[in-house]
């Protein structure tokens, strides 16, 4: 499957094996996902056995070009009252009975689960009490991210006896920011010792063969799903307010797009700016040719959460974004964990979409920076080093060992 969810499994796979360990793979068939992504599975090691259990309820759904880059909306509503805690509940329940036949046959003593879909921790419980194995449970999101509110009170309860459970029962938890783990660690401080922060990164070795150019127009790319109508409306406002009244500078402006939209999003974006600026829906595409598109932009851009569910979650291209040698436009309040990590990386610029001025004067900088020759284009790379993809990995497989 693709997504940037994929790349933090993947990847940890990917680095753990190559450190000595012996690993196995159990996930889902991939036909339930329109959006492919082979790459990431060649990325792989050939003696990671990857072992595969269809979702009894998963829709097969299209995965070849035809595949629509909008996201229709829809609620839903009686599959999730009937799902706890998401929709992958009964793929968890086969799962589980597929992992236990694993662990007897292979010896398995280490097992680590990450989420979202929170239902991949009940395979964790299950293993943890019937094997005594070493569990490490990981967050890629913040807990039922994403998932709506719960429906009722009800629900409230059983999912939150399910997070106590997991908390109290894995050796180790694991969160991609700081921020989340502190809230874990407030909600349950007797755990404080086994809760720790890894964030999500990049991968040098994706970036082999790139080749980073600048381009004549000032070209503004992002990649990952449009779904937050907020940050991306205080986005074009203020792109569109800077270049109001200069056609020259305005005719030099280009915004691609890479990944699926809302709905309503690309009809905000198609009928309120496409006229003035240039947009461009490329719709997904592999993880090297999406890579290949932001290394030739000018500024990569970061829409991050600006909603109280969103705002502690990092986007995975940002650390991509920060590893090209590239001017990076983070569209975040000042509160989110995107902000923590950007303040004081050179050539990050803040865009806040609560503050329509302080957005503007950011817009402004970058505008006059290309206008001048003078936008970023510096390795950090002595910055970032802590988000490699293999220095990650030898964390997890740290901690893994320390259980």
């Amino acid at each position: 499957m693709g997504m940037g969810g994929v790349q933090r499994a993947a990847k940890t796979a990917k680095y753990l094996a190559r450190d000595g360990w012996n690993v196995t793979v159990l996930t889902c068939t991939p036909d339930v996902s329109p959006y492919r992504d082979e790459s990431l599975l060649h990325d792989l090691p050939p003696d990671i056995e990857i072992i595969r259990r269809s979702d009894p309820l998963g829709i097969s759904k299209k995965t070849d070009s035809s595949y629509g880059y909008i996201l229709k909306t829809g609620s839903g509503l009686m599959g999730r009252m009937a799902r706890i805690p998401d929709s992958k509940v009964f793929w968890a329940s086969k799962a589980s009975e597929k992992a236990a036949r694993i662990i007897k046959e292979k010896f398995i003593g280490y097992i680590m689960t990450t989420s979202p879909p929170p239902s991949v921790h009940k395979v964790g419980l299950s293993l943890k009490k019937h094997f005594g194995v070493k569990w490490l449970a990981d967050f890629r999101d913040p807990w039922f991210a994403d998932e709506l509110r719960p429906l009722t009170p009800f629900h409230a309860i059983l999912k939150a006896r399910l997070e106590k459970d997991i908390i109290k029962n894995a050796d180790a938890i694991t969160s991609v920011t700081s921020s989340h783990r502190k809230d874990l660690i407030l909600r349950y401080p007797q755990h404080e010792s086994k809760i720790y922060h890894i964030p999500n990164g990049y991968d040098p070795e994706d970036f082999d063969g790139l080749i980073e150019s600048n381009p004549s127009n000032l070209t503004f790319a992002h990649c990952g799903t449009l779904c937050s109508r907020d940050g991306v409306e205080a986005f074009f406002d203020g792109l569109e307010e800077c270049v109001s009244g200069g056609a020259e500078v305005a005719s030099k402006i280009e915004f691609n797009q890479i990944g699926a939209v809302n709905e309503d999003i690309h009809d905000l974006l198609t009928k309120k700016y496409n006229h003035k600026i240039k947009i461009n829906f490329s719709g997904y595409l592999s993880h090297k040719d999406a890579l290949q598109i932001l290394a030739r932009a000018s500024v990569v851009v970061v829409f991050g959460g600006v909603s109280t569910e969103s705002i502690e979650i990092i986007p995975a291209k940002l650390y991509e974004g920060l590893a090209l040698k590239k001017t990076v436009a983070a569209v975040v309040p000042k509160e989110s964990a995107v902000y923590d990590v950007i303040k004081d990386v050179p050539g990050a610029y803040h865009l806040d979409p609560d503050d329509a001025t302080a957005l503007g004067n950011s817009m402004n900088k970058i505008i006059s920076a290309y206008n001048s020759g003078t936008l970023f284009h510096e390795s950090r790379e002595s910055l970032i080093q802590k988000y490699s993809r293999k220095y990650l990995a030898d964390q997890i497989g740290k901690l893994l060992e320390g259980v």
